[in-house]
């Protein structure tokens, strides 16, 4: 009788002991499964975060240089540059043509006459004026201008100064966290970095090392007209270098980098009209060729084509 229990208690006890084997390495695969799955998942997250970041501290930027005026800086790279009586940068992909700007003044204008442009059409207009740090100009001065009726304006123009201009950096009006909400642009993205990135250029130094310089007569046009602006177009992209003539002059000298240009006067009348003159050999409009160091003269920009309508179109066609 007990052998007949015993022999029937042994089979029942092995099946619960191999049921609870399964179930402990059913919940061991299981616990094992969920925490893989949970470091897989952090190591992802830390690595999209450090990209993130890397993103943020590194953007694209694109080093922009004013030769005319002596400057270089740098701007991001999707950003359009826009030139003429100022440069400007923004966004390429938003509606704001530019938002950064550079202007330059003559070196007796002062802090105060600047800043008192700055947001007159506010009546509620805080000014603020500090003096800060930078490579340029151990004396540079941040003005910030704000209005209560406006929260989202304020504008930010650092000035520095040589003993030549005086270069205003103006941050357009838009604070950093507005200019952050556009397409395509991070916190990386600011105006500390672009006004602190601005950097004088060695013209005498660049003269005799990269640069090349041409000289010659600039003669007045036919109707009279004495100021205006030479153009330099480099023949391989078609850049174009421009130097301003305000004031009259027999002669001028200009700085350019390698290459072979093309050069005209574009003179302006009094009429507000215009007339060309070429630096022309043989009646066709002559390249010249710059190299690093060079210095080419006797570069007249002085023929106008006369009064000859067909020979005009030509030297226009030519350019």
């Amino acid at each position: 009788m007990d052998k007949q229990i015993t022999s029937s208690i042994q089979p029942s006890r092995t099946k619960w002991v191999i049921t609870n084997i399964v179930i402990i390495l059913v919940l061991g695969f299981m616990i094992t499964g969920i925490f893989f799955y949970w470091r897989q998942s952090r190591e992802l997250e830390s690595s999209s975060i450090e990209s993130d970041s890397t993103q943020e501290v590194l953007p694209e930027w694109t080093l922009y240089t004013n030769k005319e005026k002596g400057y270089t800086i740098k701007y991001p790279a999707l950003w359009r540059k826009v030139e003429g009586e100022f440069v400007g940068f923004g966004p390429a992909n938003s509606g704001e043509d530019i938002i950064w700007t550079i202007n330059t003044y003559p070196p007796e204008t002062t802090t105060a006459s600047i800043a008192e442009k700055i947001g007159a059409q506010f009546s509620d207009r805080n000014e603020k004026i500090e003096t800060i740090e930078h490579t340029v100009d151990s004396t540079a001065q941040k003005i910030i201008v704000t209005t209560p009726s406006q929260p989202d304006w304020e504008t930010v123009v650092v000035l520095l100064k040589n003993k030549d201009l005086v270069y205003a950096l103006s941050n357009g009006g838009i604070k950093d966290e507005n200019l952050w909400k556009m397409p395509k642009n991070s916190a990386a993205i600011n105006f500390e970095t672009f006004y602190k990135s601005f950097a004088l250029t060695n013209s005498e130094e660049a003269e005799r090392s990269e640069l090349g310089t041409v000289a010659g007569k600039l003669c007045a046009s036919p109707d009279g007209g004495k100021t205006g602006e030479i153009i330099a177009k480099n023949t391989t992209n078609d850049e174009r270098t421009l130097k301003k003539i305000e004031n009259p002059t027999d002669s001028y000298t200009l700085i350019l980098s390698p290459g072979e240009y093309k050069l005209r006067f574009q003179a302006l009348n009094e009429q507000g009209g215009l007339s060309y003159g070429y630096y022309t050999d043989k009646k066709t409009v002559k390249a010249i060729k710059i190299s690093a160091g060079s210095s080419i003269t006797n570069i007249d920009l002085c023929d106008y084509g006369n009064d000859d309508t067909a020979y005009q179109q030509q030297l226009g066609s030519s350019f």
